[in-house]
């Protein structure tokens, strides 16, 4: 049981096991390629698949522009 399991927003339509081996392999990617725009979309289309809401894929959007934030240039 994880943190969100009593949360209907994160509600999944895929196993857990299918939905993690997805998210392993797109942390490889990331890990190989890196991470940027094209990444983030395959990470928000999975999300959007594999939950029965977009409360998920709206929470990595938000925290996403987060970091983004974070990596820009100061001056």
């Amino acid at each position: 049981m994880g943190r969100f399991a009593d949360d209907s927003d994160y509600a999944r339509r895929w196993p857990e096991a299918v939905v993690a081996d997805e998210i392993r392999r797109l942390i490889l990617i990331g890990e190989r390629d890196g991470i940027g725009h094209e990444w983030s979309h395959e990470v928000e289309l999975l999300l959007q698949q594999a939950f029965s809401s977009t409360v998920p894929a709206e929470d990595f959007r938000r925290v996403e522009s987060q970091l983004w934030t974070f990596d820009e240039e100061p001056f």
